[in-house]
């Protein structure tokens, strides 16, 4: 039986980045290219565009050279040409989305889970980073071995998952699932203390407020009574009339406890930017006592209040501050009131 002969040019295919957004289309065809001597073909391009960050499409970075009308463009969403032109509406399946002005044309389903955002908002203004497949929850890009975040739903469920290694950015939970193992459920910790050590080494690498790679020499120890960090930058006793004083360690004997009761929640482990923003608290101890021992104070009475106070006013004003949950924040307030 003879094969009848294929004809290219009836198949198209899109070229996206990461973020599902089509850049280019091409056919299956070939073109051959006008230096015939070196037989180098090119692709046949159909449609080219490049997008502004809320996924409007740029007037002077966009052609077609077909009459057919390829109907998907941002995050890879069917376009709606029929009400405000083209390329300025798209279905997203629960909701119709504006690029123009980058939201929503009606209110979020699931906005009862994210009481701080505007229900029209897309992809809480960060286009870059996340995508919204539905309409409904966005999905960021959650931790790898490194402690860089590869995914994140924005749900803050208390669910912290390690990526393996090589999986990279991951865009949805399937390949969440498929490509990682838990480490927290429901804001409890539930991987080994091995996988607790390396997964707050890799985390204090990136919560700012200096000092990255001092987590390497530190005496780290678990210690299963409380919930968080601490650090021992200073040693205390008391004088002859009873007041406590402190001295600074030398830089090589602090020691560094994190604290977990087994079992229980602990929100200063389930979310990456409460780990990072309670590690640059700690680190502001070190800091304090570094300054103490070079400035040969030596023992002094201790004004714990101003040294807690310190800490925390320095915190917040970390990067991660801002993407810690809101029971992480209440949590630093009530700890605030304590030292007032």
């Amino acid at each position: 039986m003879t094969p009848s002969p294929r004809t290219a040019g009836h198949h198209q295919y899109e070229l996206t980045n990461h973020l599902g957004n089509v850049s280019v289309i091409v056919s299956d065809n070939k073109l051959l290219s006008a230096n015939q001597s070196q037989k180098l073909y090119l692709p046949d391009v159909l449609e080219y565009q490049d997008y502004y960050p809320f996924g409007m499409v740029m007037n002077d970075r966009k052609g077609s050279y077909t009459t057919q009308d390829y109907r998907y463009g941002y995050n890879g969403k069917e376009n709606d040409n029929e009400v405000k032109g083209e390329s300025n509406q798209q279905d997203y399946g629960f909701r119709v989305y504006d690029p123009r002005v980058g939201r929503f044309l009606s209110v979020d389903p699931l906005k009862d889970q994210f009481s701080g955002w505007s229900p029209y908002n897309y992809t809480m203004n960060s286009p870059i980073n996340m995508i919204d497949p539905d309409g409904r929850a966005p999905e960021n890009i959650g931790v790898d071995r490194n402690g860089n975040v590869v995914y994140d739903d924005g749900k803050n469920d208390g669910n912290l998952f390690l990526v393996k290694d090589g999986a990279g950015k991951l865009y949805n939970s399937d390949d969440l699932q498929k490509n990682s193992t838990q480490l927290a459920k429901d804001n409890v910790w539930v991987a080994n203390e091995k996988q607790l050590v390396e997964y707050v080494q890799s985390q204090w690498e990136r919560a700012g407020n200096g000092m990255s790679s001092l987590v390497h020499v530190l005496d780290i120890k678990i210690t299963n009574n409380k919930n968080g960090f601490a650090i021992g930058a200073f040693v205390g006793k008391k004088d002859a009339s009873g007041n406590i004083l402190i001295n600074a360690k030398p830089l090589g004997d602090i020691n560094f406890l994190i604290q977990y009761k087994k079992g229980e929640e602990n929100h200063h482990l389930s979310n990456p930017y409460n780990t990072r923003n309670a590690l640059g608290h700690e680190k502001q101890h070190i800091k304090q006592g570094v300054s103490h021992y070079h400035q040969e104070k030596g023992w002094v009475i201790d004004y714990r209040s101003a040294r807690e106070l310190d800490a925390i006013k320095v915190q917040r004003t970390l990067p991660s501050w801002s993407k810690t949950t809101p029971e992480f924040k209440a949590a630093v307030k009530l700890y605030e009131n304590r030292w007032k």
